[in-house]
């Protein structure tokens, strides 16, 4: 994920042992956890990998953000379990907010490591006993999203968009094949927590589009099975936005911005060209070294050497990261 760091505003106490990740993995083991995907198995081993935690103190009250990657939602879902109250009650943390479905700011005078254990035992705690979250009377309504993804359906069918069969809930969700083993997806979401300024996301829509590209894969993450199955929690790269519940503001965003991100990004030569057109735009910045390696190994070695280029110039931090290396490497190999 990557997460900006900042100096702490609080003095931690020291650890509570050498390692108080693997103790708490130790004290749980046994736990059978519930699987949430008939193809993935959640493993309690694992699950430390998907938790990141850093000293961030950029929003009032709070002093560390945890980032969950998106291989938690194989033990989770973070909002829908209600994580968020789950984490609050684990000893020593004093406040949560969740931002966003996989960012919850904290205050905590806890060591880092220890937050992370207890963000451990909270993901178990909220896949053995979710409980549902608090709900918000003026909340955007299920009625209200489903007509908003009937707004954004003739734009994203036009483009070739295929629309899910099923209930209300699984029309939401459109999907189409790329080239080169690429799919995308799109999806007309309820808008969920609140975001870092106050503003309460759960009353907007939440637009979603993504593409799944099979070289940028995590070795473990869940991988669709055709191109018309997947959906945003499949998606290697994504755009989002929250929007106001409007039907003219929603197939604007659609149109003038999602479709076009979408086709930029439909297959190699299109991601390639994309990429390099303008590398600063790239968000999160570690998807640029994540794109250079790519091009590098497709043979777009252009715009490989483009992206070194930008991440040499405006990313030096970038240059320890093991795409950045890759690239480097395919590319003095090829000269």
């Amino acid at each position: 994920m990557g997460l900006f760091r900042r100096p702490p505003r609080t003095a931690r106490r020291p650890p509570s042992s050498p390692d108080p990740v693997a103790d708490a993995v130790r004290d749980l083991a046994g736990v059978r956890l519930h699987r949430r995907y008939e193809d993935v198995e959640p493993v309690l081993a694992e699950l430390p990998d998907y938790i990141e935690v850093e000293d961030r103190s950029d929003v009032d009250g709070f002093d560390t953000v945890v980032g969950l990657f998106d291989e938690v939602h194989a033990y989770v879902d973070p909002f829908d379990s209600g994580l968020g109250s789950v984490l609050a009650d684990q000893p020593g943390i004093d406040k949560v907010m969740h931002e966003d479905r996989e960012v919850f700011h904290v205050r905590s005078r806890l060591a880092l490591e220890d937050v992370r254990a207890a963000v451990v035992r909270a993901v178990v705690e909220a896949n053995l006993r979710p409980r549902p979250p608090v709900p918000d009377a003026d909340e955007i309504t299920d009625e209200r999203v489903d007509a908003l993804a009937d707004v954004a359906a003739p734009l994203l069918v036009a483009a070739g968009f295929v629309r899910r069969d099923g209930d209300a809930r699984q029309r939401r969700y459109f999907a189409r094949a790329g080239g080169d083993g690429f799919a995308q997806s799109a999806a007309i979401l309820p808008g969920l927590g609140v975001s870092a300024d106050g503003r309460q996301m759960n009353r907007l829509v939440h637009v979603i589009v993504g593409v799944y590209v099979p070289e940028a894969a995590h070795p473990g993450s869940r991988r669709p099975a055709r191109p018309e199955s997947i959906a945003p929690g499949d998606c290697t790269s994504w755009l989002q936005e929250w929007v106001e519940p409007v039907d003219g503001q929603v197939a604007a965003y659609v149109e003038g911005v999602a479709l076009p991100w979408l086709a930029a990004t439909r297959d190699r030569a299109a991601l390639a060209a994309w990429a390099t057109a303008d590398p600063g735009g790239i968000d999160p910045p570690a998807e640029r070294a994540l794109h250079a390696r790519l091009c590098a190994e497709w043979g777009y070695l252009d715009s490989a050497a483009a992206l070194v280029r930008h991440i040499d110039a405006e990313r030096r931090s970038l240059r320890s990261d093991r795409n950045y290396l890759a690239a480097r490497a395919l590319l003095d190999a090829r000269r």
